[in-house]
């Protein structure tokens, strides 16, 4: 009976496996302030902070000073130039460079993140494959086609990819790349054969249930770093404004910067002392446009692209954030849940997954829509109280719902349920 008894104590101590993550990434960095990238980063870190081992490889890497986790191991692929999506060619790549990592560092899960697609990994299952789901730019949406379009052909000048072109080596595999998924025909960009999506909206569960898929799902949104993010940071300029709108994110059609900026003209006609600031990349041509459309009293700074780490005091410092994204339904957008980390109210198209957040923290508009984001704008430049109410509500919120640290232990419980 006592050695029964030892043997259940035992078992009821007995800590949990150490969990070794191969991550595969189109890039892995701290200082480019893009979506996917952030996500990238900060999961696997705050993963690793659970004492999980992470093994990164990617076709890009650039970090900044700060070192990463001693838990964390890189792997750059030879010869890869920096892209914002996987394309084929660098599913291939990673594919094929992988595989001593996985053997060496004796991996339990491989974990394609940023981006879903049909990663070779997914079909030949010599370990537990997980897939981060993200809802895809409608390019095709009637309402905004054109716009879109001209997006779609300028992305290359907007990432400043016009001017690189294959090498030599590049040109062969792509060629072996292309015969290699055609052979197989990897050509789902769910592939049902994923034993985990890792979800950033629940439109997605609700369609890979609709579709019948048997693989698991967990929702894991966008998160943000509730310490680095907070009201408490200085702010980024010492002289202010009475009021100050922000945008941060590509600028660009689809990011609806063209509506801010009629918006902002038509409210700099009847407020003299506010300011709009324009945070992002963009393609040149792009910009010039948009420059073009400001009118001569509105106050409208084009800052370009920064560093994160350089993100939360543009936040502190403004009073209002604004994202009026056109296009189809998006999730819950990463630079707002930024911005109200940092307290601070947001404005938002209904393009994004608002439902997902409630107006209790900001005020939504239809997309495309001047004379409504005029007025919603106006409301908060004519009430200050309801800023401080939904950006102290928006703080909460966050911490909640979007720490880093919350969303690495649900990730954490879903790999341990795959594993079973």
């Amino acid at each position: 009976m006592s050695n029964f008894g030892d043997r259940f104590v035992i078992f009821m101590f007995k800590k949990d496996k150490e969990l070794r993550i191969l991550i595969l990434t189109h890039a892995y960095s701290n200082v480019i302030s893009g979506g996917e990238t952030v996500a990238a980063w900060e999961l696997t870190k705050a993963l690793a902070q659970r004492g999980i081992k992470i093994y990164v490889v990617s076709t890009f890497v650039k970090i900044s000073k700060a070192k990463p986790h001693p838990n964390i191991k890189i792997y750059r692929v030879p010869f890869s130039q920096q892209a914002r999506n996987f394309n084929q060619l660098d599913m291939f790549k990673t594919f094929l460079y992988s595989w001593p990592i996985i053997f060496l560092k004796k991996i339990d899960i491989i974990h394609l993140i940023n981006t879903q697609g049909p990663h070779p990994f997914a079909y030949f299952k010599i370990k537990p494959f997980v897939s981060t789901a993200d809802l895809e730019w409608d390019y095709q949406n009637p309402k905004f086609k054109n716009d879109l379009f001209y997006d779609k052909v300028r992305k290359k000048e907007e990432f400043g990819l016009d001017k690189k072109g294959y090498g030599f080596l590049d040109k062969i595999l792509n060629k072996l790349a292309y015969y290699f998924f055609a052979f197989f025909k990897f050509n789902q960009l769910l592939p049902k054969s994923v034993d985990l999506y890792a979800c950033r909206e629940t439109k997605i569960i609700d369609y890979l249930k609709k579709q019948n898929y048997l693989s698991r799902t967990v929702f894991i949104p966008m998160g943000v770093d509730i310490n680095k993010f907070n009201p408490k940071v200085e702010p980024v300029f010492n002289q202010k404004r009475d009021f100050t709108f922000l945008f941060v994110g590509s600028v660009a059609k689809r990011k609806g910067v063209e509506y801010i900026i009629k918006a902002f003209n038509v409210l700099s006609q009847r407020y003299k002392n506010i300011e709009l600031l324009l945070v992002g990349p963009g393609a040149p041509s792009t910009v010039d446009y948009f420059k073009k459309m400001v009118i001569p009293n509105a106050k409208i700074r084009f800052v370009g692209e920064i560093v994160i780490d350089a993100l939360p005091s543009y936040y502190v410092y403004s009073d209002v954030f604004v994202g009026p994204a056109i296009g189809s339904r998006f999730g819950i957008y990463k630079v707002a849940v930024e911005a109200m980390a940092c307290g601070k109210p947001v404005i938002l198209s209904r393009a994004y997954d608002t439902e997902a957040i409630g107006e209790e923290f900001g005020l939504w508009v239809e997309p495309g829509e001047t004379d409504e984001l005029v007025k919603t704008m106006e409301k908060f430049l004519k009430n200050p109280s309801l800023v401080r109410f939904k950006g102290e509500k928006a703080r909460e919120y966050v911490v909640k719902n979007h720490s880093w640290s919350l969303l690495a232990g649900r990730m954490e419980k879903a790999y341990r349920l795959i594993l079973k």
